[in-house]
């Protein structure tokens, strides 16, 4: 059996390697013909750049090649962002769909975001201080009321943090939040000691965490959630803006420990999230089980 595997991140595709002899990168040969294709699905909504663009017309050329040869599609829709038009196109053809959400659409299979478990000695700081107490990526706008909630509020309570967004929005807010001492600018989860995972309600409500998540902790800033995470509560605990006034203050000293806390939090609780069994999962279902 041939997988090809198209936007699949490296730790993931390295890990089914161990596993499987005949597996090939389509981002880098998507002309190869599979037996089987898992594609981490690119929205075709996203924003038009060049990159952007030439991503989506890959991505097309190896799904239209796919469907046309009835190959079996393991089409992974992270960001939920597969249209109503193209689910009904690709149902028609041998796709199975799978999100990671644990309570939204009907026919989709839940594939959690993976992590990449580490170890005490896997976890260092470097020598650079981190000039961010709280860093967010992501969009902003579909999330305001929870940024507002947790970060906005931080910053009014504590304006001396500094606090980081990278994400375009309205101006009149750009400007509000500045007065508050929150930045708008680029930023590598590198510079920050922790980010609040903030969602949509309709995520709160159907169990989606962001896969930012867990690009956070790989670089070793500590992720915290919110109540409102109710699937994940495990994962964290009831903080307060002052708990966090203290982190901060003792991270030097907790940063490890918060950390392993978490990966913890993962093995034990959520297993399924666990590279090794993701990777397991997707092999499982290549077989057509």
């Amino acid at each position: 059996m041939k997988l090809g595997m198209l936007n699949a991140d490296t730790d993931l595709f390295n890990e089914i390697k161990t596993r499987i002899k005949d597996v090939t990168n389509l981002d880098n040969e998507p002309d190869t013909i599979c037996d089987v294709y898992f594609i981490d699905f690119y929205p075709t909504k996203s924003d038009k750049t060049p990159e952007k663009a030439a991503r989506l017309v890959k991505q097309a050329m190896v799904l239209e090649e796919a469907v046309k040869r009835k190959k079996l599609i393991l089409l992974f829709d992270r960001y939920l962002g597969l249209t109503q038009k193209e689910y009904d196109w690709l149902k028609r053809s041998n796709t199975r769909f799978l999100e990671p959400a644990l309570n939204h659409r009907t026919n989709f299979t839940y594939l959690p975001f993976w992590y990449k478990h580490k170890s005490l000695n896997d976890i260092t700081l470097g020598s650079q201080q981190r000039p961010y107490t709280l860093g967010y990526k992501g969009n902003v706008l579909d999330r305001i009321k929870s940024f507002e909630d947790y970060y906005v509020s931080f910053s009014k309570l504590y304006p001396n943090y500094q606090v980081v967004y990278d994400k375009s929005i309205e101006r009149v807010k750009e400007e509000e939040y500045k007065n508050y001492g929150i930045q708008h600018k680029t930023f590598e989860y590198t510079d920050s000691q922790y980010t609040i995972i903030i969602g949509t309600n309709q995520e709160y409500r159907i169990g989606y965490i962001d896969a930012y998540t867990f690009k956070a902790l790989d670089n070793n800033c500590i992720p915290l959630l919110v109540p409102e995470h109710r699937y994940f509560s495990k994962l964290g605990w009831n903080w307060t803006g002052e708990d966090l006034k203290w982190l901060h203050n003792q991270y030097e000293k907790m940063y490890i420990g918060l950390i392993l806390e978490f990966y913890d939090g993962l093995e034990r609780f959520y297993p399924e999230m666990k590279l090794q069994n993701v990777a397991g999962e997707i092999i499982r279902m290549t077989k057509g089980n």
